[in-house]
């Protein structure tokens, strides 16, 4: 399946349809290479929700993404233009390996999402900022200024987040 196929095949489709986008999934996950074509689209505001959709839901159903794969999908992160594909990627990072060559662009990702409107995305953004932490370390002060900045948020959703994440945080990083 080509980025074409795929779009004509999303075209009519609900994206915000839980049920629609499980049955397309059903029907593509079997397709040589759809991991990739649904990587391509993320940056295009047409297909990015049901693309960064279906790679997070394939993760979650145990299908593994390649590293190939993986490291282009770190490096189209910048290009979301949709808070729900942000969210959507942001989801998925903790199951994912962070490689050397494109940790810097995941931190600027997750920076750039703890600066977004969007309360969900904000509160996501935080948690992937302590995900790269763990992988890479250099990044655990940034983190630990992430989680104290998002336990001053006003939205009950981000803090509910934050607390979720500390739990998770390696007693070595010193955070009360």
């Amino acid at each position: 399946m080509k980025i074409d196929e795929f779009r004509a095949v999303i075209a009519g489709l609900d994206a915000g349809s839980v049920e629609a986008l499980t049955s397309l999934y059903e029907s593509v996950r079997a397709n040589d290479g759809i991991a990739r074509v649904w990587i391509q689209c993320i940056g295009d505001p047409e297909l990015e929700v049901a693309s960064t959709w279906m790679l997070k839901h394939g993760l979650e159903t145990g299908r593994p993404l390649a590293a190939e794969d993986q490291n282009l999908l770190f490096r189209q992160l910048n290009t979301t233009k949709s808070w729900q594909a942000q969210l959507h990627l942001l989801q998925l990072l903790e199951r994912l390996t962070v490689p050397e060559e494109v940790h810097e662009s995941v931190a600027r990702f997750c920076n750039g999402c703890i600066q977004s409107e969007n309360k969900f995305v904000r509160a996501w953004g935080y948690s992937g900022m302590v995900t790269l932490a763990k992988q890479w370390p250099c990044y655990v002060p940034e983190a630990i200024d992430a989680i104290y900045l998002g336990e001053r948020e006003d939205a009950g959703s981000v803090r509910a987040r934050i607390r979720r994440v500390r739990q998770a945080i390696p007693i070595e990083w010193g955070i009360d």
